[in-house]
């Protein structure tokens, strides 16, 4: 990435919107000379001031692009976050990893700075809707576990769960995995985006439980922990596929609470909370999850083990991508045992392994 932000001048933005979240709009724009369309992540924020001493303040006068440093300073924590990560990232450019290329800067009109990011239209939120819908008209049953295509969930499946480990790798977990940060191209290939909600796991400090999207939190963090790893995405991996496959999230609910509540009708009651001084009382109710993880085809066997109560029961992703990928193979289309060809995943890093 350069060390300025490219001016918005070099680009036009459309009309269409892409997507809009509680922390920003994503809109498609064109480069004005090369004609190649970009999707920009233009973040929402309140007013605020940056305090610069009076010289600073006459030597940017004259600048025509705001220096990087400055734009940095005015940007939110998520936003920060986002660069940080993605520029990380981007040492290595992986297939499953949105495109970064750098800021654009609209200084015109104010002194943020946006995401200029690879277009991609569709998201799988939309995919998993538009197949419900057309379950809904033609009036055919809930479900069974089909969902948008198995194919087509392994597929989707394998991408995201590469993309993952990269990040892992990378000592990178992005804490907020789900259908709708995650990208489709043109070929059909999953892409994850939107890190505003990474961090980094090189050091030893707590994290907040609140990041992670209510429905796709595990347990461990909706009980409150504090030091969670890499599990936490895997587990958000495991609900995305069963959502793949039956059209909806595995559990539903609005609060912490009721989530832990249905976590634990369906999986039972993890040891800690059998060791924990305050007991967990609750009414307990069948659960259609076991059931239907059972029911989900070839993906039941490692969709249960990322499923998993216990953290440390979880595969890593680059298992999980290795579980999925063997499902694959024309052998287990056939439903007979045998070793499927390696996905490519990018080259592997020795020295970050011990995080995945």
């Amino acid at each position: 990435m350069r060390d300025a932000p490219s001016p918005a001048t070099h680009y036009k933005l459309c009309d269409d919107v892409l997507g809009e979240g509680a922390y920003g709009t994503v809109v498609k724009a064109v480069n004005v000379q090369t004609q190649q369309y970009f999707a920009v992540k233009r973040f929402k924020r309140k007013s605020q001031k940056v305090r610069t001493k009076p010289a600073a303040r006459a030597k940017k006068s004259r600048r025509r692009r705001p220096p990087l440093t400055l734009l940095c300073a005015q940007m939110p924590p998520d936003q920060l976050r986002e660069i940080q990560t993605l520029r990380t990232l981007q040492h290595e450019k992986h297939p499953n990893i949105v495109g970064f290329h750098g800021l654009v800067s609209d200084h015109q009109h104010s002194p943020h700075a946006f995401l200029l990011l690879e277009l991609c239209e569709k998201t799988l939120a939309e995919v998993i809707k538009t197949a419900h819908r057309e379950r809904v008209c033609k009036a055919a049953a809930p479900g069974d576990g089909a969902g948008i295509g198995r194919l087509k969930t392994l597929a989707i499946a394998c991408d995201i769960a590469a993309g993952l480990a990269h990040c892992h790798e990378w000592n990178i977990i992005p804490r907020d995995l789900k259908p709708q940060n995650v990208l489709l191209d043109g070929s059909g290939r999953a892409k994850l985006c939107d890190f505003g909600m990474a961090c980094c796991v090189d050091f030893d400090r707590p994290l907040s439980p609140q990041m992670i999207t209510l429905w796709y939190r595990a347990p461990e963090v909706l009980l409150g922990s504090e030091h969670y790893g890499t599990a936490v995405d895997v587990w958000a991996l495991g609900c995305v596929v069963y959502e793949m496959c039956w059209l909806r999230a595995p559990f539903i609910a609005s609060t912490e609470m009721k989530m832990l509540e249905q976590v634990f009708d369906a999986l039972g009651v993890p040891s800690a909370v059998h060791d924990a001084p305050v007991r967990f009382e609750y009414a307990r109710r069948p659960s259609v999850v076991p059931e239907r993880i059972a029911q989900s085809g070839p993906p039941a066997a490692i969709l249960k083990q990322m499923l998993e109560l216990e953290p440390l029961a979880r595969p890593a992703a680059r298992a999980a991508l290795a579980a999925l990928a063997d499902l694959r193979t024309p052998e287990a289309h056939a439903d007979r045992i045998g070793a499927g060809p390696a996905v490519h995943t990018g080259k592997r890093k020795s020295a970050r392994m011990a995080a995945d």
